[in-house]
């Protein structure tokens, strides 16, 4: 007799009509598409305040509270992109960054980011649709332009000031 292992996911996300991603669920989990937003700390000169990335994200219960893992939606930057962050009721905190020698993730403004940071910040559930979570973050991040060479051509910046949010579309 051949016994099946049932994996059982919190929240399925809904996939998306044109391109068949997933798309943030309205629950109370953090899974599907999520937008971040990353405002670099007010030393950082980097030709930009800030970067966008869409994100791909899952959520999933571990002993510890859940833990919220993603990747960016560009199936070009997935390999490289990693999101890692622990949920607890209302707080959240944890890493996100880019991994290995790559020249970062393509931004909604058309650049290129680099980043390693750790985060911390709230979760709010209080809207009708998928929560939303901001904060604080530390660490260092670089920029350039799409077709640059270097991570930083644009610049980079070590800061402890940083401020993030994710928000479900």
């Amino acid at each position: 007799m051949v016994m099946s292992q049932m994996v059982v996911s919190p929240t399925p996300a809904s996939p998306d009509d044109e391109t068949g991603t997933p798309r943030a669920s309205a629950s109370s989990a953090m899974s599907g598409r999520y937008r971040l937003k990353l405002t670099f700390g007010p030393s950082c000169l980097l030709g930009s305040t800030s970067a966008t990335v869409v994100l791909i994200l899952v959520e999933s219960a571990v002993p510890q509270g859940l833990e919220v893992e993603g990747t960016t939606a560009s199936s070009a930057d997935a390999l490289v992109s990693h999101v890692a962050l622990l949920r607890q009721t209302s707080r959240i905190h944890g890493a996100m960054g880019v991994t290995g020698p790559s020249l970062g993730v393509t931004t909604a403004e058309g650049r290129r980011v680099w980043m390693q940071i750790m985060t911390d910040g709230a979760v709010d559930t209080s809207g009708a649709s998928s929560p939303k979570a901001q904060g604080t973050a530390f660490g260092e991040v670089m920029m350039s332009r799409a077709g640059d060479d270097a991570a930083d051509t644009l610049g980079s910046c070590s800061a402890r000031d940083h401020v993030w949010s994710l928000e479900p579309f």
